[in-house]
């Protein structure tokens, strides 16, 4: 209801609430006044300044001694005399001059709403990846089945259900269709019924459904939903060839308590059954299943004996082998026993010291589930089990019980490629000292536009490749020197760094690579005391048809920043300011270099400050990707700010030399302030400009200050050359804008290289007018 008054909302809300879409009839409590004033008063001095509130009629109306600066005081004084009444001329929103205190909130709605949804759940905390023990019963037809089965099914969906749970009932033409569809992948479906009332006739007419035929199990006593921990007459098991639990959960979100829709916006199961026959982990492996509860006592896996083939197999295959197996970025394998009980006393030590699996987002206590669909944490009961296997001298168990290896398609994490491009010869690294960055084109010969799914930048020697990043250029651009930092600083398309090799994307999502498009690779090689070569490759997964988002990358970045020598917690802060367009943040990736110790994102949006990814122990050998299972909206006129936090003292053992002072720049022992973020635009066209990029958020400030539109662009080139000639000559020396910008080299090495077309050392007024066209690019 403030869209159009959101000034006045954001102000402190200080003076008004917002009652209704007719009026605001009364103003707030003293007490709100100075609650909303301490949100706006960001450095706590007791004094908001017009930093702190940017809406100028407004701080003026606020200032009441015109001394540019507002009091406590002074905000209650206006809220007692409606100073706002005038600048809002008798709009629907003014307000008025007496202390009247109305509600400001509704009533609190109860902890537990009326309409629920699945919602996710920490998998290793409900037996994802376990081994899960055969099972006898009998089907309403009167044969004796396993859980097991024959062993001749690639997976087997355990379905319970209820002939008079209505939410149940409408979920069977679901079943029935996925059975339908499924069966002659190799998918078997066991319906099971722990409800003890219902009907075995109502039963017999539920199977007639299904074509081909299915099981299905009377479970009167609860022992099937014992055995499996079932909790609704809704959830859905999925067991692998080798009886490992790959998913729990709901069906789809089509149904829920109170609520019904027409086609489900996620379909939980049929994403994990194209996965698990396709080979790849599941993404949303553990949901709630709202349906009729079931009131079971579950058989607590803690009875059985953790060997190596019933449970920690399962356990290194979910969260060690993606990187530690042959080929792997990990230093040695674990996708054996033999290697497991080798580094059995590593294993131990990694996990009590938190640093494996490698994951560094800290977890709020208000957050009940990580909000990371990738968060690599090892739950409670999964350590338990790891350290209770080593302790008890890591029992082997039955081999009959191992899961079945899990598939990299030729090593390739996001599985085959549709397309592998590759270093056309391989780059020499020589055995010591730095290497300055390396960029290496490499053509694609695309004969058209491609949507790109997955991503993955595979080394060739991963023991010398530090990081890469790939960039797409257009057949127009050209290959003569780069500014390496600001290049990183614009974003990636693909990326490599420890830790992280891979950009996989949901159906509906992905990026854009042009025809004829070249990839430049951006190579950080850090030599190991050994000579060698490296021949780096990508491989693509394109989108099977065209996305309904465009996936883009920003950089929150500050490259002007200088860390004192020996400073032990140095901050560092950047900010895009007011986002020019309404987006929604998939992912953020910090990156900082060797003093790199601790980061945050925070969200400042209407006064309040919340934040979005902390991450208090920063590693710069592990630069992970976190990405939202959920995307997170940020509204336009928000700010998104990066703060970083270095130790360049001695204190810091992988510190170069903790008495230099350290700037930023691209190599290791510089420093680097960095915080990219992927996100999409609601509601654009794939391939629209992107708002957020340099170009993007250079464009947003062009129409703050000259206007909107073309002929605003336009001015661009004369407002800079009026600006840069200092001297009044006619042409702007590389001197003057240097000058200007000496907290940003670019601006007069590449920059300035790229404008002087004629190339005499000189702008001109029509060269810097190029820079319309290539904002308009």
């Amino acid at each position: 209801m403030c869209r159009s008054s959101i000034v006045f909302c954001s102000l402190i809300g200080v003076i008004t609430a917002a009652l209704s879409f007719t009026a605001v009839r009364r103003v707030y409590a003293q007490q709100e006044i100075e609650k909303r004033f301490e949100q706006l008063d960001g450095n706590r001095d007791g004094k908001i300044t017009p930093d702190e509130l940017r809406q100028a009629a407004i701080f003026k109306a606020l200032d009441v001694d015109s001394n540019g600066e507002i009091t406590k005081d002074e905000a209650k004084q206006a809220g007692r005399r409606g100073r706002l009444k005038n600048i809002l001329g008798g709009g629907k929103l003014q307000a008025e001059s007496k202390d009247e205190v109305i509600p400001a909130e509704p009533a609190k709605a109860l902890d537990t709403p009326v309409r629920q949804g699945p919602k996710r759940l920490t998998p290793g905390e409900h037996g994802i990846g376990r081994w899960v023990a055969d099972f006898r019963f009998t089907d309403i037809g009167g044969t004796e089945r396993k859980l097991h089965g024959d062993n001749q099914h690639e997976l087997t969906v355990i379905a319970f259900t209820s002939t008079t749970c209505p939410i149940s009932n409408k979920y069977l033409p679901t079943l029935v269709e996925y059975n339908r569809e499924y069966a002659s992948r190799g998918v078997r479906f066991v319906l099971v019924n722990s409800v003890a009332t219902d009907k075995p006739t109502d039963m017999q007419d539920a199977v007639k459904r299904f074509q081909p035929a299915i099981e299905y199990a009377f479970d009167r006593d609860h022992q099937f939903a014992s055995h499996l921990s079932a909790s609704s007459t809704t959830e859905v098991f999925v067991l692998d060839r080798s009886h490992t639990l790959v998913y729990r959960g709901a069906i789809d979100d089509q149904y829920g308590f109170g609520y019904a829709i027409d086609a489900p916006r996620f379909t939980y199961l049929r994403d994990a059954l194209e996965a698990a026959l396709d080979g790849r982990p599941v993404l949303v492996s553990a949901t709630a299943a709202p349906g009729c509860a079931l009131n079971v006592k579950s058989e607590s896996s803690q009875n059985t004996e953790v060997t190596y083939y019933n449970q920690v197999s399962r356990l290194l295959q979910r969260h060690c082998v993606e990187c530690h197996r042959a080929g792997g970025v990990g230093p040695f394998a674990l996708d054996t026993l033999e290697d497991a009980k080798a580094h059995a006393p590593m294993i131990r030590e990694v996990i009590k010291r938190g640093i494996m699996p490698p994951w560094f987002a800290a977890k709020h206590e208000e957050q009940k589930i990580s909000p990371w669909i990738n968060d690599r944490t090892l739950s409670a009961p999964e350590k338990e089990q790891l350290l209770a296997w080593i302790d008890n001298h890591a029992p082997a168990g039955d081999p009959n019980q191992a899961p079945k290896a899990r598939r990299f398609a030729d090593g390739w994490l996001i599985g085959k490629p549709d397309a592998v491009f590759e270093f056309s010869k391989p780059v020499k690294v020589k055995a010591t000292g730095t290497m300055p960055y390396l960029n290496v084109i490499v053509d694609t010969h695309l004969d058209q536009d491609q949507w790109v799914q997955a991503i993955e930048v595979r080394p060739g020697n991963p023991s010398v490749v530090h990081h890469v990043l790939v960039f797409v250029q257009g057949t127009d651009e050209d290959d003569g020197p780069r500014d390496d930092a600001a290049d990183e600083r614009s974003g990636y398309w693909g990326i490599y760094v420890p830790g992280n090799s891979t950009l996989v994307y949901p159906e509906g999502y992905a990026k854009r690579i042009p025809k004829g498009a070249r990839l430049r690779f951006q190579m950080h090689y850090t030599p190991n005391g050994t000579a060698t070569e490296d021949r780096t490759s990508i491989g693509l997964v394109f989108a099977k048809q065209p996305p309904k988002h465009e996936v883009l990358v920003a950089s929150v970045v500050n490259a002007s920043f200088r860390i004192p020598a020996g400073a032990d917690n140095h901050q560092v802060v950047a900010s895009i300011n007011r986002v020019p367009a309404d987006v929604q943040v998939l992912a953020f990736l910090p990156h900082m270099h060797l003093r790199g110790k601790a980061a945050r994102y925070d969200l400042v949006s209407a006064g309040e400050t919340r934040t979005m990814l902390d991450i208090p122990r920063y590693d710069f050998n592990w630069q992970l990707l976190y990405r939202y299972a959920e995307p997170v909206s940020i509204k336009a006129g928000d700010t998104l700010r990066f703060t970083a936090w270095y130790d360049n003292s001695s204190g810091n053992p992988a510190n170069p030399d903790p008495n230099q002072e350290v700037r930023g720049g691209p190599q290791t022992e510089d420093e680097m302030h960095l915080g990219y973020v992927e996100y999409i635009v609601p509601g654009a066209k794939p391939g629209d400009p992107a708002p957020l990029s340099p170009r993007g958020r250079v464009r947003g400030a062009i129409r703050n200050v000259l206007g909107e539109g073309n002929a605003a662009e336009s001015k661009l080139g004369d407002v800079l050359f009026q600006q840069l000639d200092a001297d009044g000559d006619g042409s702007v020396s590389r001197a003057e804008v240097k000058a200007k910008y000496a907290n940003n080299p670019a601006a007069s090495s590449t920059i300035f290289d790229r404008l002087d077309s004629d190339k005499n050392g000189q702008l001109s007024r029509q060269e810097l007018r190029r820079l319309s066209e290539i904002m308009k690019r």
